[in-house]
């Protein structure tokens, strides 16, 4: 999930969507004031290894949700070597969270989802203008037409006007679609 609410908002949304569970444990980061770039790297590392460990050490393995906001994410998409550790940790993770985030750090999370899985087809939902680039960087955008406007709608493959139209359109438009052009190949 993109946005560009604070955590805490986002987290409610995250509990009200089903995406969080009261058993997932969080990977919450909040970096501290005057943290450089190196510092966050290894936070990063050791969040992997905790990961890791604790996969290691259950029998059952808890979910985890990776909660990180903006200023963390433009000093991760500014060098490849942590967009690269970002990724492995937030693949591992059943939910990710990005909060205050930049209409531009939108479209840069679909493009390293693409980069890092080229065979992925990624989807971009949307309400508003800063939901544009999202939207354009994937490869099926869908915008739905609201109280913000309509430029995710002008920008998108698919518009919508409510979201709860969304599982109508994915689930059985979708299917129906590939099915069509299944038989036909």
């Amino acid at each position: 999930v993109l946005t560009g609410d604070k955590k805490e908002t986002a987290k409610t949304i995250g509990f009200s969507c089903s995406l969080l569970d009261s058993n997932d444990k969080f990977i919450i980061y909040d970096m501290p004031e005057g943290l450089q770039g190196k510092e966050l790297y290894h936070q990063l590392k050791q969040f992997a290894c905790d990961y890791n460990k604790q996969k290691r050490e259950r029998k059952q393995p808890k979910h985890f949700a990776l909660l990180i906001s903006q200023c963390e994410l433009t000093i991760i998409m500014d060098n490849d070597k942590y967009k690269k550790l970002f990724y492995s940790l937030a693949s591992k993770c059943k939910t990710v969270l990005c909060c205050r985030v930049t209409p531009k750090q939108k479209a840069q999370m679909v493009n390293l989802i693409k980069q890092h899985q080229p065979s992925t087809t990624t989807l971009a939902i949307g309400d508003g203008a800063n939901d544009v680039n999202m939207i354009t960087s994937a490869n099926i955008g869908i915008g739905i037409i609201g109280v913000e406007g309509k430029q995710a709608a002008r920008a998108s493959d698919y518009a919508i006007g409510q979201f709860q139209f969304l599982k109508r359109l994915l689930f059985i438009h979708g299917r129906e679609s590939y099915r069509k052009n299944s038989f036909i190949v």
